[in-house]
């Protein structure tokens, strides 16, 4: 399966926006992503490397999203964590989450998981 363009828009303008360069490599290299690191600004560097992993069927392109993603979502479920351990209701916690930036990434992937049956193995 294939990482869908608005995922890719919405991941490319999060990951950009707090990585070098350098971090950038290292990020899609340890991820799987194959190929050399494409060339251009950060946030065409993004792009372009989620539509080349697209292009080939090894790795898997969700996989490839998943890892990518992974540090992004155990801070989510840290917060969400560390708000219950408070006294504060998850629901409250969820609330306040989505004042913080950044929310709308991983509101938008959980939501792109969960219409699908299976999860990409990381």
């Amino acid at each position: 399966m294939r990482i869908p363009n608005p995922v890719i828009a919405v991941v490319a303008d999060e990951l950009y926006q707090h990585h070098t360069h350098a971090e950038l490599n290292q990020l899609f290299m340890a991820s799987g992503a194959l190929g050399e690191a494409p060339v251009g600004n950060k946030l065409d560097k993004c792009t372009r490397w989620m539509q080349q992993v697209n292009g080939s069927k090894s790795p898997d392109p969700l996989s490839v999203l998943g890892s990518l993603l992974e540090n992004y979502m155990e801070v989510e479920i840290a917060h969400m964590l560390s708000m219950q351990s408070r006294g504060k209701p998850v629901a409250s916690a969820s609330r306040e989450h989505l004042r913080r930036p950044g929310w709308l990434i991983t509101k938008g992937v959980r939501s792109f998981w969960q219409g699908h049956r299976s999860r990409p193995d990381h």
